[in-house]
C-alpha cells in the first residue's frame, strides 16, 4: 500500500476501500487502497495522540450502508480519553469522537451486524471478550468472555472482525497472543 501500520479496512457504499494506517507511532490516517494494484492513496490524518482528544491508532472500521456511516475504534488517545468509538469523515478523514467504550485490551475490532448493531472485541491474557456498542454514546455492553487458553497457550487476539453479508455468521482474523508470535486462525463467533 505504500503505507505502515495498515491494519482495518472498509468497502463504503460507493465502492471505495478505505483504511486505517500509521504515520509515525503517534498518528493514525486513513487512505484510499486501489483494489487492482494495492497503491495506497493518503485521505487525510485521524489524529495524533500527542494532541488532547485525539487518537494516535484506528484498529478497526466498519461501514454501515443505510446510514452513509464509516465507524472507527480508537485507542492510542491523548489526555482526557481511553478507547473511543469514532465516526471518520471517509473523504476528509476528520473524526467525531462518539465516546468512550470503557474497555480496554487489545486486538480491537468492529464489525456491523444487518441489523446495525455494532460488535467489538477486546483481548486481555488468556480471555477473549465480546461487546456491542451503543452507537449514539460509544459505550461496550459486553456479551461474553471466552477463555482461549484451550486454542494457543497465550490466548487469541481477534485484529478483524466481518459479518458474512449472507448467513450473517461473525467471523475473525485471530492470532496467537504470545510476544513475536506469528501464527494466525479464522475463527467464528457466537454473537
Amino acid at each position: 500500500t505504500g503505507f505502515d501500520g495498515v491494519s482495518a479496512l472498509a468497502f463504503l457504499g460507493d465502492g471505495r476501500l478505505v483504511a486505517s494506517g500509521r504515520q509515525g507511532p503517534n498518528t493514525s490516517i486513513l487512505i484510499e487502497i486501489n483494489p487492482d494494484s494495492g497503491q495506497g492513496t493518503l485521505i487525510g490524518v485521524i489524529g495524533n495522540s500527542a494532541n488532547p482528544g485525539e487518537c494516535g491508532r484506528v484498529s478497526g472500521l466498519t461501514y454501515d450502508s443505510a446510514t452513509d456511516t464509516l465507524y472507527g475504534l480508537a485507542f492510542k488517545c491523548g489526555v482526557g480519553l481511553s478507547r473511543v468509538l469514532m465516526i471518520i469523515d471517509p473523504d476528509t478523514a476528520v473524526p467525531t469522537v462518539v465516546g468512550e467504550v470503557g474497555f480496554g485490551g487489545g486486538g480491537n475490532a468492529i464489525a456491523l451486524r444487518r441489523d446495525g448493531t455494532l460488535f467489538a472485541t477486546a483481548w486481555l491474557g488468556i480471555n477473549l471478550s465480546l461487546y456491542t456498542l451503543n452507537r449514539n454514546t460509544g459505550l461496550g455492553t459486553l456479551v461474553g468472555v471466552m477463555d482461549t487458553s484451550g486454542i494457543t497457550p497465550n490466548g487469541l487476539g481477534v485484529n478483524g472482525l466481518a459479518f458474512n453479508p449472507i448467513t450473517q455468521e461473525l467471523f475473525g482474523s485471530s492470532t496467537d497472543g504470545g510476544v513475536g508470535a506469528t501464527t494466525s486462525y479464522l475463527v467464528s463467533i457466537d454473537e
